[in-house]
């Protein structure tokens, strides 16, 4: 009798192809709330970095050996205090300001003469609630740029994987490394195409939470006002 084969054969296949492509639909949706998490966490992570009342912040960002740049920030109840340096062919030039964001002034330091000028009614969305760190991280994993529900079923977008003590994002052409207990951005390093070359750009950062003093958001005395 043929029936009996036939339904031999359909329960063979059904045996052999179905149960492993139900394991597949298994690990792809284990994989995907796997991923939701970890991207949950970080944005939920981040939002806490927004409103930082003490941090102490470093980035140096590489474009090549002979550009670079780094920027050091010190923050405390509304005050910054924010050095910029750049190496251009070994030529070093570096840049203060420090910023008072309850009263709305930025001033800028002058190295040489040790003289600053104050400019008045700065814009705070940069600054304002020590955001500027923040404003800083990567804006692929910066939730005001991105939205990480909708990333993380994106399985061809998003590929995260840990390493150590680091957690790692791929997310097109860019890998963002982050410390694995508190989420905080450690390097992100992006590949450039520019006329059919390669060429890899990365930010390296350094992060302190609750380790500034006062004295550090302060505009040393041997500086004097220049009207």
């Amino acid at each position: 009798d043929e029936k009996p084969v036939a339904k031999k054969r359909i329960k063979s296949l059904i045996k052999y192809i179905g149960i492993p492509i139900l394991v597949l639909v298994i690990l792809y949706f284990a994989y995907v709330g796997y991923k939701f998490m970890i991207l949950n966490g970080i944005s939920s992570k981040l939002e806490q970095y927004k409103n930082l009342d003490n941090y102490h912040f470093k980035m140096e960002s590489y474009v090549n050996e002979e550009q670079t740049k780094t920027t050091e920030v010190w923050y405390k109840d509304g005050l910054y205090k924010i050095c910029d340096t750049y190496f251009i062919n070994n030529i070093k030039s570096t840049s203060a300001r420090f910023i008072d964001v309850n009263q709305g002034n930025m001033y800028i330091l002058n190295e040489q003469d040790k003289t600053y000028t104050v400019i008045q009614s700065i814009d705070n969305t940069e600054y304002n609630k020590g955001k500027y760190m923040y404003n800083s991280f990567p804006t692929t994993i910066n939730s005001e740029f991105t939205k990480f529900n909708d990333i993380a079923f994106n399985l061809n977008f998003v590929y995260c994987y840990y390493k150590g003590n680091s957690l790692f994002l791929r997310i097109g052409n860019e890998v963002i490394e982050l410390n694995k207990k508190n989420f905080e951005p450690i390097i992100h390093t992006i590949t450039m195409k520019e006329n059919s070359n390669i060429q890899l750009n990365y930010n390296k950062y350094f992060i302190e939470l609750e380790n500034v003093q006062n004295d550090d958001v302060k505009i040393s005395s041997e500086y004097s006002r220049l009207d």
